[in-house]
């Protein structure tokens, strides 16, 4: 356990492994934004249609789009 700090420091020093990092940062970041606002679309077409959802909901169903499983239980009419 006390080698960690060690290995880590020696892993953060390579520029490739530095790039990498930051590449896979801004991918989640990009897919969080992309989550938040197909959420809030989501969110905000329900209460067109008259059907209320919660954000969680927004989220699940979400995530079950974007994964592309589609259950199928949350939809629109």
């Amino acid at each position: 356990m006390k080698f960690i700090p060690s290995i880590l420091e020696y892993f953060f020093e390579d520029k490739t492994a530095k790039n990498n990092i930051l590449a896979l940062l801004k991918f989640v970041f990009a897919l969080f934004v992309m989550m938040l606002l197909y959420t809030m679309a989501f969110h905000g077409i329900m209460l067109i249609e008259g059907q209320e959802h919660t954000i969680l909901d927004g989220l699940y169903w979400t995530a079950v789009t974007m994964s592309t499983l589609g259950y199928g239980d949350i939809t629109f009419h």
